[in-house]
């Protein structure tokens, strides 16, 4: 099947976009971030990669999948937001 050329209106901006996102590198973020992942989420490295770039990264395991885990595990998850809420808070 063969690949239809996006019109010349479209392409300039999608080829400009896809360029930025290829040359763009992120710094370093020296304060705390939370990611919450999903148990069931199928990762090589449980933050993903980021803690080069995230020194203080906190990885929360949420139960189920990127489906369950704000469906049927919601209260759980909702429950480990509350807390990273708390402690940044000042409540730990």
């Amino acid at each position: 099947r063969k690949r239809r050329k996006a019109p010349a209106a479209i392409a300039g901006p999608t080829q400009a976009y896809r360029r930025a996102i290829r040359r763009y590198l992120p710094a370093p973020y020296g304060g705390l971030v939370v990611l919450f992942l999903a148990e069931a989420f199928p990762a090589y490295r449980p933050d993903l990669g980021w803690s080069r770039l995230l020194p203080q990264l906190e990885v929360v395991i949420i139960p189920g999948d990127h489906h369950s885990c704000v469906t049927r595990h919601v209260g759980v998850f909702g429950a480990q937001v509350e807390e990273v809420l708390r402690r940044a808070e000042g409540g730990a």
